[in-house]
């Protein structure tokens, strides 16, 4: 999926500030997923897009199309000053000729390397797909899941050349260089193959966001999105840290399917759960507390946690 990280401003003719007044819930939560629906192109090159019962313009990319009633996805990943989304949209719209015009030089060029990929059966360039499992089997405790996350994405191939420097500088191993996919591509009749890991770091550049997919253990499947947001107060060097938001949808034996949203900053970590089963809404809602203090007992402090039902499974 494309990522973009998206402003969100009230129209003009709009007297709410992308929130709702004090006489109504606020129907923006941080972490929660939209389904938003583009209404029309303005007149400054932007978009009128209808999220939440309320119309807001937002700058999205000339490469997604801006016809009227087209969907698309949107998750909060911020609201102070003002509100920031994440758009998740299929990438095969930069790749077709009526879609060309991108944001940057650097999507120009990404547009450029997509066209030269015409095998419809590679993977979305910004995408890391993994054929084996992070472990091969249910895990024994958090550390041992998130380890194989981390490794994961090291050996992915997407930092290969900032790990190639630091095996000349003897901080990184022969065979840690090895384990990832650049090191076995050789042969020139295999550049194709090295096109496809410029796009994935291309990609990453443009949007600030990796996307991976594969089993967490064996027969478990998993879609997994981070994305670095910069923090607001830029103003104090003790402040410039960086916030970030994983996304993660999964679909489990008892629970069915599920997307969570961390979004995770220097004082802690926003989680909103949404469900696809009315039966693991009302498990999960009914058992927050417990769902808090087992994370918590985690050393991750949870400054919220939130659980709704996605009402367009019902539709399915």
């Amino acid at each position: 999926m494309f990522t973009q990280k998206i402003e969100a401003f009230p129209l003009p003719s709009t007297t709410t500030q992308g929130v709702s007044t004090k006489s109504e819930p606020d129907p923006f939560i941080i972490g929660k997923k939209y389904h938003a629906i583009i209404e029309s192109r303005l007149t400054n090159g932007w978009a009128s897009v209808l999220v939440a019962g309320q119309s807001l313009q937002m700058a999205i990319s000339a490469s997604i199309s801006h016809k009227k009633n087209t969907e698309i996805e949107l998750t909060l990943i911020s609201k102070e000053p003002i509100l920031k989304f994440l758009l998740l949209e299929p990438l095969i719209h930069l790749g077709h000729k009526q879609n060309s015009t991108s944001i940057s030089q650097a999507g120009q060029l990404l547009s450029g390397l997509l066209k030269a990929t015409t095998n419809p059966q590679i993977t979305p360039p910004h995408q890391i797909a993994s054929t084996t499992p992070i472990i091969q089997s249910f895990p024994n405790s958090i550390v041992e899941l998130a380890n194989g996350l981390q490794q994961a994405l090291t050996v992915s191939g997407l930092f290969y050349e900032s790990h190639l420097a630091q095996w000349l500088t003897g901080k990184r191993s022969s065979d840690q260089l090895h384990l990832e996919p650049q090191s076995k591509l050789f042969d020139a009749d295999k550049n194709q193959g090295s096109c496809h890991f410029v796009q994935q770091q291309l990609m990453a550049l443009e949007t600030g966001a990796i996307a991976w997919r594969g089993e967490i253990w064996s027969g478990q499947p998993v879609e997994w999105v981070v994305t670095e947001q910069e923090n607001q107060d830029q103003g104090k060097e003790e402040d410039a840290s960086s916030n970030w938001t994983s996304h993660i949808k999964i679909t489990l034996p008892c629970l069915g399917q599920i997307v969570i949203t961390l979004c995770i900053n220097k004082l802690g970590t926003n989680i909103h759960i949404e469900t696809a089963e009315d039966i693991t809404n009302n498990l999960l809602i009914n058992n927050q507390s417990r769902l808090i203090a087992a994370i918590e007992a985690e050393g991750i402090r949870v400054q919220s946690i939130t659980v709704n039902k996605d009402e367009s499974t019902d539709d399915q």
